[in-house]
């Protein structure tokens, strides 16, 4: 049901649009038809006793004989029962074709009399009938009509715009012909003419008692009205009863006629009563209504009614008064002046119906007659200098030869372009500098404005130089900024706003729902609100009240609305007008960039000092890691001893230690951590830890050193995190190494085969390699584990490298592993060299094999050598 309703808006529209249109376009062609076919007759009679307004003077039926109070029989032989049936005889006679027409006189005498019928145009068409027939009958209703839809389209639920349709569908109802074509068409128009003009003028009383505002005595007494718009109801059955007994029952007809002064009476003075209401009530309003806005808009509603309707009820009374016609008395140019004029009635009524809040008239006056005045005039002098250019370039072609033909239209098309580009547009710019300075100073601050906004970085200073500019530019004193904070766009940022006012809008609320699917300004005009004003929630109203916001500001991101700037209403109390939105969406998006922008430049700047304070706290830990690894090696007789180790991040989590222990026996340690950066190297120095305090805690057995370990990591460490690790211990008093491998890469010893004269390994006699692999499996990932402890003899000229998989695992570019073949390879050549050169050619070799590719896994490397 409610569906129906709101479509009824619409249904009532199209039935209005169909029968004005039919109306339209039937009058229209008449009028043209009449005025353009030199072969059409006119009625050799009329009964149109109703309607002296463009009644033609019929001299050839006089001539014939007859006298206005003649009855008329028959026409051509055909029983005459109205007009309509004279209109069917005639419409496609011709003119000079005799009609036989039998009437009785008023002495009862029947007579015949022969007819010659007339051409309604006896001379052909001028200019000025031109210019009245294109101007006041064919563009001038059918503007006043497209106004009126234009208007209900979209205002469609305002009884004001309702109002307006019915004040400007008598615009070609005024101005129609009737009765001209035969058929259905003759009773249709004579019904629309009558419906039109009750519409008209019973919707000038009614726009006047509503708009904008009800009148004050109809709050008071309603009644009133009624007794004005009632009696109009029955003229218009009334009236069409009596043109349809003329058309086509005479006879019916005939005794009523006598009433057809009087009902013409009756239609003049409720049509004149109308027009006084309809002005008295606008002039009372104007003077007693509160409300700016409201008395705006009857000030051009009563300066657009008075320059209006002046002339038309000037050009009603010499119609009324005067036995000839309006062509005939009003001359062509005033009855154009006068159709000019009229115009400004019904755009004064559609801009106030419109608009949401009007200009003053003065501005409107000031504006619209200064720049009239400069653009018609910079119009003119083209015109006048294309046409002179124009005459002189044809005319040398004329008397020239057959080449300045072709080339006489080029030259006149390229000096017309350049007068344009060249001297019309800086002109016109000129024009607008020099009679709109004030907009043209608001233009150029508001792009200037829009560009600056670009070179902010800080939210802060940016908004508040938009704010000032505005404010200075526009003259408004209320500027709020909301900026997206979560959920929420909160009141960050006020210019003319007291401090203690604290707003906010859901990001779900229809405010910042219509902001972000529109992307452009919102106008919050509480007289008619937007479909999205009236969605707004209780905290929506009183949030956009506390701001007195007029105009909503989009102030869009990358991605999302990251903000709303609302505009109060200009101390002059204009609106903002189509241009103004313009550029001031030109300015918020500029400034939503801008803040983004800001805050994300804020975020790199946070981001970097981050980064800064990670990469100290990082060199702090790699600093403590080199201190954690041996800074000097305790001195063992016997045994020459190396290592190193680099880590493929600022930190790693390889390990390796010389502990000297009593007796002189030296701990031998290596581990890899899984993983790498600062968890393995927190992992790594909680190893170092736990490791020295077992190795002194007087425990000689290395697995139960092992074991306990790993209870530590296993407690200390989360379930994915491992140790790899081998532990020795060497005795310098009996060449022996014990150790133990918790499941770390096997440490190689090498040992030569058949030893040179030096006693060290060569190419052509190989060393012989043993692996230590004798232990248990990795740290940290069983709570109770058992490992076994080796037990190596070593010998003068015995090479131990212990390694982690970061070096046998070294990779190139293309992913081609080194290896401990290669490793142990390059060992094998260094075996002649000391422990600390052993480590050095090793990774050199490896370094040299990867070629400079990116190192995946932190390194270590850890060379024994027995002398």
């Amino acid at each position: 049901m409610r569906t129906n309703l709101a479509k009824l808006p619409y249904l009532l529209l199209a039935l209005v649009v169909a029968g004005s249109m039919l109306f339209y376009v039937a009058s229209t062609a008449a009028i043209f038809d009449s005025f353009l076919n030199a072969t059409r007759v006119r009625l050799p009679f009329q009964y149109a006793h109703s309607a002296r307004f463009l009644v033609q003077p019929l001299p050839e039926s006089r001539r014939a004989g007859m006298h206005p109070d003649d009855q008329v029989l028959s026409v051509d032989g055909v029983r005459f029962t109205g007009m309509a049936g004279v209109i069917a005889q005639t419409f496609h006679a011709h003119p000079g074709q005799v009609l036989a027409i039998l009437y009785r006189n008023q002495a009862g005498e029947v007579h015949t009399a022969q007819v010659e019928l007339s051409p309604r145009r006896k001379a052909p068409p001028t200019l000025s009938g031109w210019l009245i027939n294109v101007v006041l009958v064919l563009l001038f209703p059918a503007f006043c009509l497209l106004l009126g839809f234009w208007v209900v389209l979209a205002r469609p639920l305002d009884w004001n715009a309702w109002f307006l349709l019915g004040i400007m569908s008598v615009a070609p109802a005024f101005i129609g012909r009737t009765g001209y074509f035969p058929g259905f068409l003759t009773p249709f128009t004579v019904l629309w003419q009558i419906f039109a003009q009750r519409w008209m003028f019973i919707s000038l009383i009614l726009f006047s008692i509503y708009f904008p505002v009800r009148s004050r005595l109809d709050a008071r007494y309603p009644w009133i009205k009624w007794l004005i718009i009632i009696p109009q109801i029955p003229i218009i059955p009334c009236t069409f009863v009596l043109e349809y007994g003329l058309l086509y029952h005479i006879d019916v007809i005939q005794p009523y006629l006598r009433w057809a002064d009087s009902l013409e009476l009756a239609e003049n003075v409720f049509a004149a009563l109308s027009v006084c209401i309809f002005i008295g009530a606008i002039i009372r309003k104007l003077f007693t209504v509160p409300e700016p806005d409201a008395r705006r808009r009857l000030g051009v509603v009563a300066a657009g009614s008075l320059l209006g309707l002046s002339p038309v009820l000037a050009l009603l009374a010499i119609s009324t008064f005067s036995e000839n016609t309006v062509m005939e008395v009003v001359p062509s140019w005033a009855l154009l002046t006068i159709g000019f004029l009229f115009t400004l009635f019904p755009l004064s009524l559609a801009y106030t119906v419109i608009v949401q809040r009007a200009l003053d008239l003065r501005i409107i006056l000031r504006q619209g007659t200064r720049y009239a005045f400069a653009r018609g005039t910079l119009w003119v002098l083209q015109a006048i200098v294309f046409a002179f250019l124009g005459f002189r370039i044809f005319r040398f072609a004329h008397t020239s030869g057959r080449l300045a033909h072709l080339i006489a239209p080029a030259v006149f098309v390229v000096i017309v372009l350049f007068l344009r580009l060249r001297i019309a547009r800086p002109l016109s710019l000129w024009l607008d500098r020099r009679f709109f300075r004030e907009a043209y100073s608001v233009d150029q601050v508001l792009m200037e404005l829009s560009e600056q906004a670009r070179s902010f970085t800080e939210t802060e200073p940016l908004l508040q130089t938009i704010m000032e500019r505005i404010s200075q530019t526009l003259h408004v004193e209320r500027i709020a900024v909301l900026l997206r904070r979560g959920h929420l766009f909160r009141l960050q940022y006020a210019h003319g706003i007291p401090h203690t006012v604290d707003v906010s809008l859901a990001e779900n609320s229809s405010t910042i729902r219509a902001l972000g699917l529109s992307r452009g300004p919102k106008q919050v005009y509480r007289g008619h609100p937007d479909p999205w004003l009236q969605l707004a929630g209780p905290a929506e109203l009183s949030a956009l009240n506390q701001l007195e916001a007029e105009l909503l500001l989009p102030l869009p991101g990358r991605s999302q609305l990251i903000g709303v700037m609302a505009l109060g209403p200009k101390l002059s109390e204009e609106p903002y007008s189509r241009s103004d939105r313009q550029l001031l969406s030109s300015v918020a998006l500029q400034t939503g960039l801008a803040i983004e922008n800001s805050a994300l430049v804020h975020h790199l700047a946070e981001e970097a000092a981050e980064r800064r304070r990670i990469d100290r706290e990082i060199e702090i830990a790699r600093q403590v890691q080199e201190r954690l690894l041996p800074q000097s090696y305790p001195v063992v007789k016997g045994l020459d001893f190396a290592g190193f180790s680099r880590t493929a991040q600022e930190v790693g989590g390889d390990y390796y230690d010389f502990i000297a222990l009593e007796n002189g026996r030296l701990g031998i340690a290596i581990g890899d951590v899984s993983g790498k950066g600062i968890s393995a190297a927190l992992l790594m120095a909680s190893i170092r830890a736990a490791l020295h305090g077992l190795a002194f805690s007087g425990t000689l057995n290395l697995a139960r050193i092992i074991e306990g370990l790993n209870r530590i990591i296993y407690d200390s460490s989360t379930s994915n995190r491992f140790v790899t690790f081998f532990f020795g211990e060497y005795d310098p008093a009996t060449r022996t190494l014990d150790y133990v491998n918790a499941g770390h890469n096997a440490p190689a010893l090498l040992r030569p085969a058949a030893p040179d004269k030096d006693g060290f390994c060569t190419p052509e006699t190989p060393c012989l390699v043993q692996r230590l692999d004798t232990g248990g499996p990795v740290i940290g990932i069983f709570t109770e584990v058992h490992y076994e402890q080796g037990r190596l003899q070593l010998q003068t000229y015995d090479v131990l490298i212990a390694f982690t998989d970061g070096i046998s695992e070294a990779m190139t570019a293309d992913y081609e592993e080194w290896g401990e073949e290669q490793l142990l390879a390059s060992a094998r050549m260094a075996t002649h060299r000391s422990a600390q050169e052993i480590v050095t050619a090793v990774i050199e070799s490896a370094d040299h094999f990867t070629a400079g590719a990116a190192q995946n896994d932190d390194l270590t490397l850890v060379v024994l050598k027995v002398l």
